[in-house]
């Protein structure tokens, strides 16, 4: 299946290349995990004021990519079971590595804060509902 899910940005203006639903998805993993997750252990600092140039090139986003289609709401609620542990995964010797709890502030459908890409907190908010 080709999703057109992959984009460069450069001076400010967005290039879409195909890609498969796999490599689209390794991409949005890749990018939340360096986005979102402090070192476990470490609280987040409060986020910044989002400059001018990303509120623009957020805003292009929303323009660009067809956030109106709930398609992938509709099947994440269709085919929900039941909810994932909130509980902190552990490594074998007892080290944090995910606490679900850090993301419980991504709502679904809240808008995407000027200082986040719209399409990563959407994918978040799709990631939260189990």
């Amino acid at each position: 299946m080709q999703c057109p899910l992959i984009i460069a940005i450069s001076g400010g203006n967005f290039q879409m290349y195909p890609s498969t639903l796999k490599q689209s998805a390794f991409a949005a993993t890749l990018a939340l995990s360096l986005t979102f997750q402090p070192a476990i252990g470490q609280e987040a600092e409060a986020p910044g004021e989002a400059t001018e140039a990303t509120k623009s090139l957020n805003a292009k986003l929303l323009q660009v990519l067809p956030f109106s289609d709930k398609q992938s709401f509709d099947d994440a609620h269709h085919g929900f079971i039941a909810p994932l542990s909130d509980e902190i995964v552990k490594t074998q010797d007892g080290r944090p590595v995910w606490d679900p709890k850090k993301f419980g502030f991504i709502k679904e459908g809240s808008e995407a804060p000027d200082t986040v890409n719209p399409s990563l907190w959407r994918q978040s908010q799709l990631i939260n509902i189990s």
